[in-house]
């Protein structure tokens, strides 16, 4: 490895002396349970990552996790709230289409809305893989907890991933009763809804039941028709059933459904190269000549899943089978000035099945999990690019049919050393298509393409107990992407295949807890490469291409850190740092290794403290949040005026909760410093584009909740 390469925090030196402290100190720290105090530990969170019930603590996982606690004191309401939580991650809308999530971990993510690009990180609701980054990015209503696992993800998960998993654990049916309602209302004419309530219908059969309705006005101005656009309108519902068999077998099934009638996120000039491209100088106002006016980001999702619990021969059993589906209408302005310079319409079906049976085994000194996945996805969609005039229209679509076979176990050598390994064969078959017609109506081009690619993936861990609260590991991990088809080509030979991406992680991890679990500290060193990168990335003339951009390097240290100093308080932080470059640029892919990787910060930190004390018949509580984003591109180019600048955000809540908890009021704000960055942006000289997507402005309102047999 370079040497300039090795910073401080990755040294072995300083892993060394940190695995030698935790040694030195741990009979101390241990010594402070004869003192321990009620209501000073902090909570003990189980995490579901391996397949298992495990503590957090004892996962040797790069993961965090939020209970629905946190989320709501933290403000965490929506999935781009989590990376201002966490170390090394950035996640924010895809540009225009609000309903979209682009996430980078560590340094890698996609950004590619049409279905030809897979997702980086997998994104699953109750082990339900979303294979699109459309519609991926949910607002969260009765949600019980949430993980986000860092780095490539296979050995356990049916959906490989490159560089991470989020999943979003719904709140299931208990059979208890229960009712919870919540009304948040904020500037911006902000009118937010949420319910949830579930109980028993019969001995054995329960339901657990929720929906969500959110609305607010527009932010950004349109000045060619005097309205306000950028708005929010969500309508959102889920209900699950849950039936008990004898033998502790269940059976699960779970239907939700989502319209989004939100107007596109619109960008605006920023004037600086082209001036007339903003001539009042606002971030929150622009022109569009777009038809129709506001333009159009409609989509209807929905999906249903069974998911079987029970025995057999002595072994675990679970299987899923789950549909999903969306319809999505998109017509939006790139250009954000009163002509055509780049105006976008694309029409999308989707739909997917999947089926996954896993198998888990216990005996006296292994754990595992082994399983086998299936899904088949089906996508058309006719899209329209404009440039400076009326574009051909190219109907495409894809079909996708992949399966695995995993494995993954845990063996104990010894009382306190563990030896973990999985592996996973990935066969991954695409057919794409495209039909293209010119604006007279004239046949274009019509193409076939079809592909497959197979590969292994694996991964190692050992683990070891220092002390009773005080665990090192150390693994390495390998993932596959398959490959892909540069489906937005304007002719048959622009339409190319790129290869699929391999990445290998090598990952260092101290997780602790010391003073009686008064202070929880973990800490995470990686290193991973990449070879056949896969790229998305804008060419001079407002073309939308995906490439093999190089081999690259991404490392960093993350810490995590919480603590509960006193009766009431509770401090979490985390830092993270990334160092990423391109090592090998690919030839013909247009990039050199003086390139930084996009959505790449170098550093990432945040920190937050909640305090509570009784007041009266009811207690109040009190967050204040402050995370900051280091500066990063926006585009592979690296373009300097649409550079995301280091920003700093701050949040505070403060709430009143009755004595029994059954309903409390808050008071909250966001961005309370008002702060304005470019949360995306494209630049294309050759058109005299140069557009920013504005973050949400600062906001802010009231929350009133009722609960009822929680």
């Amino acid at each position: 490895m370079d040497k300039r390469r090795m910073n401080v925090l990755g040294s072995p030196a300083i892993w060394a002396a940190a695995f030698g402290l935790a040694g030195a100190v741990t009979a101390q720290a241990q010594d402070a349970r004869a003192d321990r105090a009620d209501g000073l530990q902090i909570e003990e969170v189980v995490v579901t990552a391996q397949r298992r019930e495990d503590r957090l603590q004892e996962t040797p996982l790069a993961i965090s996790a939020f209970s629905q606690v946190e989320l709501q004191v933290r403000q965490i309401t929506r999935m781009d709230d989590l990376g201002k939580a966490m170390p090394n991650v950035v996640i924010e809308p895809t540009p225009s289409a609000t309903n979209g999530a682009r996430v980078f971990i560590r340094g890698i993510g996609t950004d590619e809305s049409l279905f030809t690009a897979d997702p980086a990180v997998a994104i699953y609701v109750d082990d339900v893989y979303m294979p699109r980054i459309q519609g991926s990015l949910f607002s969260l209503y009765d949600i019980e907890r949430v993980e986000v696992l860092r780095g490539p993800q296979g050995t356990l998960y049916g959906r490989n991933a490159t560089n991470g998993a989020i999943r979003y654990v719904t709140r299931k049916p208990t059979g208890a009763p229960e009712l919870t309602a919540q009304v948040n209302l904020g500037n911006f004419g902000r009118t937010d809804f949420r319910l949830s309530g579930g109980g028993g219908l019969t001995d054995t059969l329960s339901f657990q039941a929720g929906a969500m309705v959110l609305n607010n006005d527009g932010t950004t101005r349109n000045l060619t028709t005097g309205r306000d656009v950028n708005d929010s309108d969500f309508r959102a519902a889920r209900v699950q059933l849950r039936q008990e068999f004898s033998g502790e077998a269940s059976l699960l099934f779970s239907a939700d459904y989502l319209a989004d009638r939100s107007t596109p996120w619109f960008p605006v000039g920023l004037g600086r190269n082209f001036p007339a491209a903003n001539p009042d100088g606002d971030l929150f106002t622009f022109n569009s000549t777009l038809s129709p006016p506001d333009g159009l980001n409609d989509m209807d999702q929905y999906g249903a899943s069974l998911v079987y619990t029970g025995t057999v021969g002595g072994l675990g059993l679970t299987a899923i089978v789950s549909h999903r589906a969306y319809d999505w209408n998109f017509i939006s302005d790139f250009d954000g000035v009163d002509a055509v310079r780049l105006h976008l319409r694309q029409f999308q079906n989707q739909n997917n099945t999947s089926v996954e049976f896993r198998l888990n085994g216990e005996s006296d000194r292994l754990r595992w999990s082994g399983g086998v996945f299936y899904i088949e996805e089906a996508n058309t969609q006719p899209t329209r690019q404009d440039v400076f005039a009326v574009g051909a229209t190219n109907v495409l679509g894809q079909d996708t049919e992949a399966y695995a076979l995993y494995w993954d176990g845990t063996f104990n050598i010894t009382e306190r050393f563990r030896a973990t390994a999985g592996i996973r064969y990935s066969d991954e078959k695409k057919r794409f298509s495209a039909v293209s017609t010119l604006a007279n109506g004239n046949p274009n081009f019509s193409v076939v393409r079809s592909d497959q690619w197979q590969t292994p993936t694996y991964r190692f861990v050992l683990d070891y107990d220092v002390a009773p609260d005080v665990m090192v590991y150390a693994s390495y991990a390998t993932g596959f992407k398959s490959g892909a088809f540069n489906g937005r080509g304007a002719n048959p030979m622009a339409i190319t295949a790129v290869d699929e991406e391999k990445v290998a992680t090598i990952e260092g991890g101290l997780r602790s807890e010391w003073f009686d679990r008064r202070l929880r500290a973990n800490a995470t060193y990686y290193f991973t490469t990449y070879k056949d990168l896969q790229v998305n990335a804008l060419s001079s003339i407002g073309v939308f291409t995906l490439v093999n951009a190089a081999e690259a390097e991404f490392q960093g240290f993350e810490l995590e850190l919480a603590a509960k100093p006193v009766a009431g308080l509770q401090l979490n932080a985390t830092l993270g740092t990334l160092d990423a470059r391109y090592t090998k640029a690919r030839p013909g892919s247009g990039f050199n290794t003086a390139l930084e990787p996009k959505s790449a910060p170098s550093l990432t930190w945040n920190g937050s403290a909640t305090y509570s004390h009784r007041l009266g018949v009811g207690s109040m509580s009190y967050n204040a949040g402050v995370s900051r984003t280091g500066s990063y591109f926006q585009n592979t180019a690296n373009s300097p005026t649409i550079k995301t600048e280091a920003v700093t955000l701050t949040n505070a809540r403060v709430a009143y909760a009755s004595e029994n908890k059954a309903w409390e009021v808050a008071a909250w704000g966001r961005n309370l410093t008002d702060e304005q960055y470019i949360a995306g942006g494209l630049y294309v000289a050759a058109l005299q584009l140069e557009t920013a997507f504005i973050n949400m402005p600062r906001t802010y309102g009231v929350e009133f909740t009722y609960r009822w047999g929680r």
